[in-house]
């Protein structure tokens, strides 16, 4: 069956589906591929099935809420968690869309530098970093966020050290910092994490989340939400890891993927 288009997210994912796959694989399963892009794949082991298209074990309405950047900030801003201040457009040709006037209008007098960037997409994908107003500039941001969604983000540009973790259940399983390339990014020991505990338990007890990604920024002490993710990729850090902290992490999804039961029903 040839019915769906294998488009870039599709490929990351893809990839990122994978290397779980693998590591299920060393542990026994049986993995086969269904449809033709291979991006829904077959799970077993002894009387276990389950058939896997991506990562993401949040219920459908977190998973929703997490992919919303801005949901995410309000329900952030209400728990007292830093995010970067800023404001929203919407964009599309409806009673409640913003012009491009408007939003030339608001931002001739913020305080640069600012980003921009698409309410609902992720991996760096239409977001425009400015350092001054420019009204070229501010169009062409407009136009490649509308590539990605209907609702314009406009943040302030924080300085410091970025770290990027992820969590399951509340528990911080790996954090790494972030450096400019060409330094590579550095995993952090668990004690070293400890900064971030709070906001990440916080968080996830709250917006009702199983397993999230977090890119964080501190910035003079203060730690701030860059964004969570539903669905973290891994396959772009993994070498980074060490295999102990990655095979705790699959051994962790594992568990998720057979608490629910996939055993076959006996006839």
């Amino acid at each position: 069956m040839n019915y769906r288009k294998c488009n870039p997210q599709n490929r990351l994912s893809k990839k990122h589906v994978e290397c779980f796959l693998a590591f299920l694989a060393r542990r026994g399963y049986l993995i086969t591929r269904v449809d033709d892009y291979q991006l829904l794949y077959r799970v077993e082991k002894e009387d276990f099935v389950r058939y896997l298209c991506d990562l993401d074990f949040n219920t459908a309405a977190c998973s929703r809420l997490l992919k919303d950047k801005l949901f995410t900030y309000l329900a952030l801003e209400q728990l007292g968690i830093r995010i970067p201040t800023g404001t929203y457009f919407l964009l599309g040709d409806h009673q409640y869309s913003n012009s491009i006037e408007d939003i030339l209008a608001d931002l001739a007098g913020a305080d640069y530098p600012i980003i921009i960037k698409p309410n609902d997409s992720s991996l760096g994908k239409g977001v425009t970093v400015l350092t001054r107003f420019s009204i070229e500039g501010i169009k062409r941001a407009i136009s490649d966020v509308k590539q990605y969604s209907d609702i314009l983000l406009v943040q302030e540009y924080l300085y410091g050290r970025e770290y990027r973790l992820v969590a399951i259940e509340g528990e911080i399983v790996f954090a790494v910092e972030k450096h400019d390339s060409p330094r590579a990014p550095v995993q952090l020991s668990l004690s070293d994490s400890e900064a971030f505990v709070d906001i990440v338990s916080a968080s996830m007890k709250h917006l009702g989340a199983i397993v999230c990604g977090y890119d964080l920024i501190v910035t003079d002490g203060t730690v701030s939400v860059l964004e969570i993710n539903s669905n973290p990729f891994v396959f772009q850090i993994k070498q980074h890891l060490a295999q102990a902290t990655l095979s705790a992490y699959f051994s962790r999804l594992e568990e998720l993927l057979r608490r629910d039961n996939g055993n076959r029903t006996q006839t």
